[in-house]
Parts: C-alpha cells; sequence; structure tokens
C-alpha cells in the first residue's frame, strides 16, 4: 500500500488593511549630478576640439595664401563714353583717382594668390570687384593689399555717376561726379570733390565727405560714423536718419529750416536758422547722436 503526499498550499499573502491604498511604485532614482557633469564636460570637449581644429585649418589656408609671394597686376579698360562708376571693395586698401590717363588702369600689389582684382566694363559702366570670399563665406588672406585705380580727367564732371560700396579695408577717393551712391558696412570710407547728389548709408565702419556744390542729399547712419563737410553752395535738401551711431554735418553759413524728430539721443544744432528759410535740413534720430555747424 502506497501513500501519497501532498505539498501543503502556500497561505496567500495577507491583504493590506480595509480602506488603506496599495504602496504605489518606487520612482527610479534622478540621474545624479556626476552623469550630468559628463555630458556638459564631453560637450565642451568636442566644442574645443571644433574650434581648435577650425583655427589650424584657417592658419594652414593663410599661410598657403601668403606663401606665393608679391605680385603685381594690372589691367586697363577702354573709357571712352563711360558714364558710371561701381566699385565693391572688401578687403585691402583702394584709392581712385583722375589722373592724365587715356584709359582705366587698375593697379594691384598684393600677396600672390591672394585672389584676382578685376576691372571690366559692361555697356557705359566700369565695374571694379575685389576678389569673391571662399570656402563658407570665410576670407582668409590678411596681408596687405593695394589697389588704385585711375581714370582720366576728362571723365569727371556731373556726367559721370558713382556707386561705392566698401565691406572691409579702406576706400580713398577723390574727383567729381553728378551722383554719388555709397554704402559703408566695415571699414574707412574718404571721398573728397564735389558731387550734385549724394545718398550715403553708414551701417558699420566710418565714412568721411568733404564735397562741394552738393544740391541734395541723404545721410543714413544706423552704426558708426558719418562725417560730412560741404561746401561751395548750399544744398537745397538735406535728410538726416540716425538710429545708431553718429552725424557730423557741416554745411556753408546762411539761414536753414531745420525740422526734427527726437526718439532717443540727440541734436546739436549750431546753424542759424529760420521757419522760411528755403533751405532745408529734416533730422530724425531714434537714437545717436546729429551734430549740425556751420563751415566756410
Amino acid at each position: 500500500m502506497s501513500t501519497s503526499l501532498t505539498p501543503p498550499v502556500s497561505p496567500p499573502p495577507p491583504l493590506p488593511p480595509s480602506g488603506q491604498a496599495p504602496t504605489p511604485p518606487t520612482a527610479p532614482p534622478p540621474p545624479s549630478s556626476r552623469s550630468t557633469g559628463r555630458v556638459i564636460a564631453i560637450i565642451a570637449i568636442v566644442l574645443g576640439g571644433l574650434l581648435l581644429l577650425s583655427t589650424v585649418v584657417f592658419g594652414v589656408i593663410g599661410s598657403l595664401v601668403r606663401a606665393g609671394g608679391v605680385a603685381d597686376e594690372r589691367i586697363v579698360v577702354d573709357a571712352a563714353g563711360v558714364e558710371s562708376l561701381d566699385v565693391e571693395a572688401a578687403a585691402g586698401d583702394v584709392r581712385v583717382r583722375f589722373t592724365d590717363t587715356d584709359e582705366a588702369v587698375l593697379d594691384v600689389t598684393a600677396e600672390a594668390d591672394a585672389g584676382r582684382w578685376s576691372l571690366t566694363r559692361e555697356g557705359d559702366e566700369l565695374v571694379v570687384r575685389s576678389p569673391q570670399r571662399w570656402f563658407f563665406g570665410w576670407w582668409f588672406y590678411d596681408g596687405p593689399t593695394r589697389v588704385v585705380l585711375e581714370l582720366p580727367q576728362s571723365l569727371q564732371g556731373e556726367a559721370l555717376n558713382a556707386t561705392l560700396s566698401l565691406s572691409a579695408g579702406s576706400l580713398d577717393v577723390e574727383g567729381d561726379f553728378g551722383v554719388l551712391d555709397l554704402d559703408v558696412s566695415a571699414g574707412e570710407l574718404t571721398l573728397g570733390g564735389a558731387a550734385a547728389q549724394v545718398a550715403a548709408t553708414v551701417s558699420a565702419g566710418r565714412a568721411d565727405l568733404d564735397l562741394a556744390d552738393v544740391v541734395t542729399a541723404d545721410l543714413d547712419v544706423s552704426a558708426g560714423g558719418l562725417k560730412a563737410v560741404f561746401t561751395g553752395d548750399a544744398p537745397d535738401d538735406v535728410t538726416i536718419d540716425v538710429s545708431a551711431g553718429s552725424l557730423d554735418l557741416s554745411v556753408p553759413s546762411g539761414a536753414y529750416r531745420v525740422d526734427t524728430d527726437v526718439s532717443a539721443g540727440g541734436v546739436d544744432n549750431r546753424l542759424e536758422t529760420s521757419s522760411s528759410a528755403s533751405r532745408v535740413i529734416t533730422v530724425s534720430v531714434s537714437a545717436g547722436d546729429v551734430t549740425l555747424r556751420s563751415g566756410r
């Protein structure tokens, strides 16, 4: 006769007391500050490595550009019948002069392989361009560049209009023009001579103008500084808009009607004023400073 043994049945777990909610599961512990610090350190190391690599790459490219030595280049273009000039300078020291030459001549002195300047003719317009930026918009060449544009004396006067744009370096121009359109986003522009109409925009950098016989002028400064000296015949109409930076304007002596709108900044008006004057200067200042003075 055999006897089978049945294992005892385990009792069910005890129920919580009546009215007591079951204990919720325990939330996982938050990441330790040590782990967070490790992540930040890794990110900093990666960014630092990228910065170091970019510095090395830029330095190597700049060295390769400068390694070619100094080179001179001359470009000659027929200037007969030219009525306008368009210059865009983004590097170097550029000068524009009217001389006894019969043609338009661009002389460039720079390190070899630093980029090609160009002088071309498009219809009745002469066009000057500095080297194009490259490698994702970066320009690595930092050596000296000297550029001289010579134009025939017969071109200057009210029949010649000019558009001058400067985004780096310096631009020095002497001559007489009809309409001048000036744009300075960086660097330093110096301009002397005469012009009937002037439109100047300075968004950074500095512009110094010394012009005779200006009839109308539109001067706009959003940063940087603009100094303008108008001589000869007094201008009929000048409009000034300064949103930041400074503007200093000197005009021939006489009475002017000066209208101002200032929301911030200030206007220092040292001119002789009259509400019935035929010559008008309109000033709008949202920030920055404007000085008006009587010159020679």
